[in-house]
């Protein structure tokens, strides 16, 4: 049974929903995924001005993805980029939610993955790369209603 990507499980039970980036080139979300290559699903992928104006005027959809530039002008704290463009990134990001129409109902949830930021460099992240092949943690929430499992390493 094929499992389904977030983006596609959103658009089936009519969710609304979108992802900003901060470059003109493809979203790296859309790029990842040839399942949201379909032209259909354009009107869900949009730069970071058009958050601006969603946050601002209380518009943003019930899940919003924001992603930083990785290629042009990067500011993803990816090495070997600067650290400072992601911090600017991040507060540009937080001002806008933050003095948003609805930030008062607005849950902003700030995810690294492990090429980047301060997790890579922590000594308990080596601790817990050598403990990883021993456990596995996995953590549920419910999101939109929905059951989500998702393996911690």
């Amino acid at each position: 049974m094929k499992r389904k990507r977030f983006f596609e499980v959103l658009e089936a039970t009519k969710h609304s929903w979108k992802v900003y980036n901060d470059t003109f080139l493809m979203s790296l979300a859309r790029l990842q995924f040839p399942q949201l290559w379909d032209p259909v699903l354009q009107p869900h992928f949009h730069g970071m001005e058009e958050f601006e104006e969603d946050c601002r005027d209380g518009s943003l959809p019930e899940y919003s993805f924001v992603e930083p530039s990785f290629q042009l002008n990067p500011n993803d704290e990816h090495p070997p980029h600067e650290h400072e463009f992601w911090e600017q990134f991040l507060l540009r990001v937080w001002k806008t939610v933050s003095g948003g129409k609805d930030w008062n109902s607005t849950l902003l949830v700030i995810t690294f993955d492990e090429h980047g930021g301060c997790y890579d460099t922590s000594n308990l992240h080596r601790r817990f790369r050598r403990m990883r092949r021993a456990i596995r943690v996995k953590m549920a929430f419910t999101l939109i209603g929905m059951e989500c499992g998702f393996p911690l390493y």
